[in-house]
């Protein structure tokens, strides 16, 4: 029988719920845009701003401290807000889809929507929404930079979708989140261990599982999600709960271990699986999967020998090369039009 070491309620991956107005959601893109009329006070004007193409603005923030949560607290407490969120983006642009700010009454931030210039514009707007008190505005922002000197137009541009909520009306607040992903790590060794961090740092929910009571403990991983303790790591990934936005890491301590989670892992739904092992661990498990009719070498969504290959040997390297492989694929999916 497993024993659930952390009992908090796991985390349920949702869908983004669209926050454009009505008027905006079925608007074709166009390269030279206008005024296309109002809704409750909104309008549509173009803007173009000089920013830096790998500008970097504040740090996201955690997965557990949402913006839609401190908006939420801020319109209870009596605080106006204003909110700017990317809706849509061409070119090479420094965030993504669904990206978003928040500003308080009280002269707080949090959030970016891509730092430098363009947030410079987006901030100054936002807190002159505070005194018109318009509804919403969506805003074209060219980005660009400067090459020795010269203006460079050919960045790309984001419709950034800037609104206002009363704290008089709340209720009317109704923006949601991003999918939240979750990592989950199969084996707690020492890749494990040091891999939670690193994912947890970049936007992550972490659930560890491990079949070896001395692997797991919430005072080894305090800030993880769940933390389990499973009869095996097999049956610990039958009892998980997988769906598009969720990220697979098996990195088991012996190989008929990780060919097992490996077989279970390709039947649920996922966007990414890892699997931890040298070249020759991983040809092994591949050509036994393919005695039992499973072609896992044309599965894109399966990264094996896991990692960025930078001549990581150290358990803190492989964990940055997991990272940087990870970044990329949640990178293109989100570029994709997915929202892994």
């Amino acid at each position: 029988m497993s024993m659930l070491v952390d009992e908090r309620p796991a985390v349920r991956n949702g869908c983004e719920r669209s926050v454009v107005p009505t008027e905006l959601r079925n608007m074709e893109t166009t390269s030279n845009f206008m005024q296309i009329g109002s809704g409750r006070h909104g309008s549509y004007v173009t803007l173009n701003s000089c920013v830096h193409k790998n500008a970097v603005g504040s740090a996201p923030l955690r997965s557990f401290e949402p913006i839609e949560q401190r908006a939420r607290e801020a319109l209870v407490s009596g605080q106006d807000i204003v909110t700017a969120r990317i809706i849509e983006t061409r070119g090479s642009v420094p965030r993504h889809r669904g990206t978003s700010m928040l500003l308080v009454e009280d002269g707080s931030k949090f959030g970016t929507v891509g730092g430098g210039r363009i947030e410079s514009l987006i901030e100054r707007i936002c807190r002159d929404t505070f005194r018109e008190r318009e509804s919403w505005h969506v805003y074209d922002v060219g980005v660009s930079s400067h090459i020795n000197g010269q203006r460079d137009n050919s960045g790309g541009s984001v419709k950034i979708l800037v609104r206002y909520y009363s704290k008089e009306r709340p209720f009317e607040y109704d923006e949601m989140p991003l999918p939240v992903t979750t990592a989950y790590i199969f084996g707690c060794g020492h890749v494990g261990s040091a891999l939670e961090p690193v994912l947890r740092s970049i936007g992550f929910d972490i659930v560890m599982v491990d079949d070896r009571e001395s692997m797991v403990s919430r005072d080894k991983f305090p800030f993880a999600t769940q933390v389990w303790k499973v009869p095996t790591l097999e049956h610990g990934l039958d009892m998980v709960e997988l769906n598009e936005f969720s990220y697979v890491f098996l990195m088991g301590y012996k190989q008929e271990k990780n060919l097992g989670l490996l077989r279970a892992a390709l039947k649920k739904p996922h966007a990414y699986i890892g699997l931890l092992g040298s070249r020759r661990k991983v040809a092994s498990i591949f050509r036994m999967l393919e005695e039992e009719g499973i072609d896992v070498s044309t599965d894109k969504t399966v990264h094996a020998p896991i990692g960025d290959y930078i001549k990581a040997e150290t358990p803190a390297e492989i964990a940055i090369s997991i990272a940087s492989e990870v970044i990329r694929v949640r990178a293109e999916l989100l570029q994709n039009g997915c929202s892994h």
